[in-house]
């Protein structure tokens, strides 16, 4: 059994299997996932603000 993808796609599985079953988990996961979500599109935003700022010279 030296099939890596295999034995990454078991853990990734059996993990994802975990933190779905658990009510805690499972129950803030929305709040994680829009947090995530507004932190990348400020950092977006941060880096297109630079970039414009760098073209002004």
């Amino acid at each position: 059994m030296d099939d890596r993808e295999f034995w990454k796609g078991a853990v990734i599985g059996a993990a994802a299997t975990l933190l779905l079953s658990n009510n805690n988990i499972r129950d803030k996961l929305p709040d994680l996932l829009s947090g995530i979500d507004s932190m990348t599109q400020r950092r977006s935003s941060d880096a297109e603000g630079a970039s414009e700022n760098d073209s002004d010279d």
